[in-house]
């Protein structure tokens, strides 16, 4: 399947875009999560076309949940589209971190 025209203009693939589109994945954090917040907001500053957001410290690896509270934290901050990633393993756990985060699209990294 491909996007359709709506996700297209949405997500800003269009061809004649007059800027080309710069997409951002990164974890909640290295050592902890505090800098979260900044580290959003400084992408969405930067020019990020949307965000992807793995909720997973960098030293966490990929142990324990995903702690997809900072998906929903990331989308009540930008206005950017933002994606989510972490333990989305079934059909059904797609439609819950949709259902859960608000979150506009879902990457599915492992699983």
């Amino acid at each position: 399947d491909s996007l359709a025209d709506g996700d297209v203009q949405k997500f800003g693939f269009a061809q004649s875009s007059p800027r080309p589109v710069l997409s951002v994945k990164m974890r909640s954090g290295f050592l902890d999560t505090g800098l979260f917040r900044e580290n959003v907001l400084a992408a969405q500053e930067a020019g990020a076309s949307f965000i992807t957001i793995h909720p997973r410290t960098k030293t966490q690896g990929y142990k324990g949940g995903a702690d997809w509270n900072k998906i929903a934290e990331a989308k009540s901050l930008l206005h950017i589209p933002v994606i989510g990633n972490g333990d989305v393993t079934t059909p059904e756990k797609a439609v819950r971190i949709v259902r859960e985060t608000g979150c506009d699209g879902v990457m599915i990294g492992r699983g």
